[in-house]
């Protein structure tokens, strides 16, 4: 290969390296090593939960229907006071169970189960005494005590079933 030949390949050579350190930043032709930065410690968001506005009270049934489609449609939790029942035929339905409170008279829908705010489930024939329902502290009350229900409209049609939340 001719002198000449060798200082072209040569230059050319030298251009492309120029080119090639220009593009990459003149950081990468240094030998010395760039500090990692420390991570900074963030504040991770805690989720709180919204709180629900108190329940509204009622005393009567017309007075819980006179403003049923307000509440159902806010969805709204209603607080009504009664005692326990057990209505002759009870209703049972995806676990849940459909007994009665009076005065006023009401069907109240109460979680199957052994835990605070349900209801245990009756046998196929049942007595009074056969009702047990555990309030949110896990006190068994049944037919005859007095008791304050937090619940939800259940029914879309009617507001004299509601769906139990809180037993007291």
């Amino acid at each position: 290969m001719s002198t000449r030949r060798r200082s072209m390949v040569r230059s050319l050579r030298i251009v492309c390296c120029g080119l090639l350190l220009l593009a990459l930043g003149a950081a990468a032709c240094t030998t010395a090593e760039r500090p990692t930065p420390t991570p900074r410690a963030t504040a991770t968001p805690k989720a709180t939960a919204t709180p629900l506005p108190p329940p509204i009270e009622f005393a009567t049934v017309p007075e819980l229907e006179a403003a049923c489609d307000e509440l159902r449609a806010r969805g709204d939790r209603v607080m009504i006071t009664g005692n326990l029942v057990l209505p002759p035929i009870v209703q049972r339905a995806i676990g849940r169970w459909k007994i009665g409170l009076r005065p006023p008279d009401i069907a109240i829908e109460v979680r199957e189960g052994y835990g605070n705010n349900q209801m245990e489930p009756l046998p196929r024939s049942y007595r009074d005494s056969d009702l047990k329902v555990r309030t949110e502290t896990g006190r068994v009350v049944g037919v005859g005590d007095r008791v304050t229900v937090i619940a939800f409209i259940y029914s879309a049609y009617d507001c004299s079933v509601l769906g139990v939340v809180t037993i007291r």
